[in-house]
């Protein structure tokens, strides 16, 4: 729980570019989502396409980069 928090708080930047692989986090009560892949970005939102084909708008402050 405190790594989320200190991930979501942090003021570094996480190098989340395009096409990487992301998980959303799940903060207070929000939707968790997995396996999704940046397709662009914007400012400090990301646009993320989702394997069950939904594609939102998300700050990639949420966003955690999977490493494979």
């Amino acid at each position: 729980m405190l790594s989320v928090l200190r991930k979501i708080l942090s003021t570094r930047k996480p190098s989340i570019g395009t096409r990487s692989r992301v998980n959303l986090v799940n903060v207070f009560n929000g939707p968790e989502r997995t396996d999704g892949v940046v397709e662009s970005l914007i400012g400090d939102q990301a646009y993320v396409e989702w394997p069950n084909g939904a594609k939102t708008f998300e700050r990639v402050n949420s966003l955690v980069r999977i490493d494979s």
